[in-house]
């Protein structure tokens, strides 16, 4: 593809990248099991993913709050939502939507420590699964609803 027939579609590069996020989120293989502790082991893996090309996540993830930064909100939920669906709830609570909002916002944070040289990626891995063991301890079912 053309950069220039790339740019008619994108802005700037961090649309670009930001779109290969999101196209990633929409794309995401899920795991058979659904519960609480799942959640936990589907984001450490997600995570594994993403650090499997620093550069690129490090693009990804700066590109995203780049286009974030200059817009309005888009109501764009599709990583909550996977969260949620992961945990196996149907009808989520608004405790349930805040643990999940908590659990993206976290592995974020803890990507962006990683692509920033502060974590390696085995220690990554470890927090973001303590992380959302402890988010979705009390808020989660253990089993599918």
């Amino acid at each position: 593809v053309a950069l220039r027939t790339l740019y008619r579609y994108y802005p700037s590069k961090y649309h670009v990248f930001a779109e290969l996020l999101t196209t990633q989120i929409d794309t995401i293989k899920l795991p058979e099991s659904r519960s609480g502790s799942a959640v936990a082991e589907f984001m450490a893996e997600a995570c594994r993913n993403m650090l499997r090309h620093k550069h690129l996540a490090g693009a990804m993830i700066i590109s995203t709050q780049a286009v974030r930064a200059q817009s309005k909100a888009s109501g764009y939920h599709a990583m909550r939502d996977v969260i949620l669906q992961v945990a196996g709830v149907r009808v989520p609570t608004e405790d349930q939507i805040q643990a999940a909002r908590l659990v993206e916002q976290v592995t974020f944070g803890v990507l962006m420590w990683t692509v920033g040289g502060e974590l390696d990626t085995e220690q990554a891995i470890a927090d973001v699964r303590l992380a959302c063991r402890l988010l979705v301890a009390d808020v989660f079912p253990e089993q599918e609803s």
